[in-house]
């Protein structure tokens, strides 16, 4: 197989497992499928709702440190 031949199938295998990425801050939509880490934890903390889109991505171990009185 060429390399370009082995690049079309790796692209189209990802592309039929993975979201195509938003062209606008409106089509930002990440499922439940998405919202965990790899260990299953909830990683997906938080999503504003438009005009102005804000996703708030952080670990339980990220927000134990932030809440120790040193920070």
């Amino acid at each position: 197989m060429q390399l370009d031949s082995v690049k079309s199938v790796l692209h189209r295998f990802r592309n039929s497992y993975i979201p195509r990425l938003p062209a606008t801050l409106s089509e930002v939509d990440i499922s439940l499928e998405w919202q965990p880490d790899n260990g299953g934890n909830q990683f997906l903390r938080y999503v504003t709702l438009m005009p102005i889109k804000v996703l708030i991505f952080v670990t339980d171990r990220a927000l134990t440190e932030l809440a120790l009185p040193e920070h």
